[in-house]
């Protein structure tokens, strides 16, 4: 804006550096007035613009690593060099975050559910700004095996023993658990009243005598 006591304000255009003018006019008052022209020459010095951090998603399955960039939805305005770097870790698995971006997360084992890494992004201006944001992991849930541990019993002879095979049996996810006979015992006969849920994981039940 230019007064006509010749005192002006300029704004340069959002993140704008370099040349700009303005040609203006003068004029008396006589009679008849008279005018002449002039330039008004800008140079608008450059300023280091902060860089704009973006959350970013991730979705790993339970046990297994995932990868990304967090620098790929990224920006400077000054088209800066960026560089990352970890904030505040996962609190449940770990992470790698790498200078350009690149990062590894390992979830805890047989964790699934949300996790999160605060991280925070600086670009290479002078002075250096930098911005944070945050990775926001879905850990997804897949069915862990179950775990047999092996039985003991003492029966007096021509008695009856009884007991629980699960008793001492778990499953990571706390899933029910049911068993079944995969082999009979050689000196006498065994009823199990449950059906087993996994056949790879057997225990045997030992007969003493």
């Amino acid at each position: 804006m230019l007064n006509a006591d010749g005192s002006f304000t300029y704004t340069p255009n959002a993140n704008y550096n370099g040349l700009d003018s303005v040609v203006y006019r003068i004029c008396d008052d006589g009679t008849p007035s008279l005018c002449d022209t002039a330039t008004l020459r800008i140079t608008v010095t450059p300023a280091n613009d902060a860089p704009v951090a973006t959350d970013d998603q991730l979705t790993v399955i339970e046990d297994q690593t995932g990868t990304g960039n967090v620098l790929t939805n990224d920006t400077d305005p000054d088209g800066d060099a960026l560089s990352a770097s970890v904030v505040t870790d996962p609190v449940n698995g770990t992470i790698v975050l790498n200078a350009d971006g690149s990062f590894t997360y390992t979830p805890n084992a047989n964790y699934n559910g949300l996790d999160s890494v605060v991280y925070r992004i600086c670009d290479d201006g002078t002075p250096s700004l930098c911005d944070t944001a945050i990775l926001r992991i879905t850990v997804t849930p897949v069915n862990d095996a179950p775990v047999a541990a092996d039985d003991q019993l003492t029966v007096i002879e021509d008695q009856i023993g009884t007991g629980n095979v699960l008793t001492n049996d778990t499953d990571p996810d706390g899933d029910a658990l049911s068993a079944s006979l995969v082999t009979g015992p050689a000196n006498g006969t065994i009823v199990l009243m449950l059906t087993v849920a996994s056949p790879t994981h057997q225990r045997k039940l030992r007969w003493s005598g």
